[in-house]
C-alpha cells in the first residue's frame, strides 16, 4: 500500500506542475500532460494517479477556476515517440 501511495502523490505532483505550465492560452479548461510507457502495471499506476489526481482538483474548483483535463500519450518507452508525445 506503501509504494502505491507514493506513486500517487508522484501523480500528483506532476499533474500539478504540468497543469501550472499548461494555463497559458484561453478557454475553460487547462490541459494536463502526461506521456510515457502507459504497459504494465507501473504505467498504469502512473495513470490511475494522475487521473485521480486531476479528479481531486477538479472535485475542488480546478485552478483558478478552470477544470484540468488529462491528455495521456503513451510512448511505449521508444524515444522517438516519446519525442513526438512532447510536441
Amino acid at each position: 500500500m506503501n509504494g502505491w501511495l507514493s506513486r500517487l502523490r508522484a501523480g500528483a505532483v506532476v499533474a500539478l506542475a504540468c497543469g501550472a505550465c499548461g494555463g497559458a492560452g484561453g478557454g475553460d479548461e487547462i490541459h494536463v500532460g502526461l506521456a510515457g510507457s502507459m504497459g504494465g502495471s507501473g504505467g498504469r499506476s502512473v495513470r490511475q494517479a494522475a487521473e485521480m489526481a486531476v479528479a481531486e482538483i477538479n472535485a475542488r474548483g480546478g485552478i483558478g477556476g478552470r477544470t484540468l483535463a488529462l491528455v495521456v500519450k503513451d510512448d511505449g518507452g521508444d524515444s522517438q515517440k516519446a519525442i513526438e508525445a512532447a510536441h
